[in-house]
């Protein structure tokens, strides 16, 4: 599992951002400081038009990825963006 925690005055966290499965890829997002959940945050395919939006819960599932390294970008108004690479297995 990855962790991926901003820089201190970023507000985001991307949790278990993670290849679950070969051609998914699955998290979690929730604010840095009081690690509540949050929801519509933009989860996208950096290079790419793939994108989802996080539920109430901060949960996010992108399916359909081709294999191999993706940079995921998460942006939510008033937030700074994070992002991170997570490898997608064959």
């Amino acid at each position: 599992m990855l962790r991926f925690l901003l820089p201190a005055l970023a507000l985001l966290t991307l949790l278990r951002a993670q290849a679950a499965a070969p051609g998914v890829i699955e998290g979690r997002i929730v604010q840095a400081a009081t690690g509540g959940a949050l929801g519509n945050v933009r989860v996208s395919l950096e290079g790419s038009a793939r994108e989802v939006l996080t539920d109430d819960a901060g949960a996010y599932r992108l399916t359909g990825v081709a294999a191999g390294p993706v940079r995921l970008r998460a942006s939510y108004v008033g937030f700074a963006t994070a992002v991170e690479t997570v490898t997608v297995p064959a």
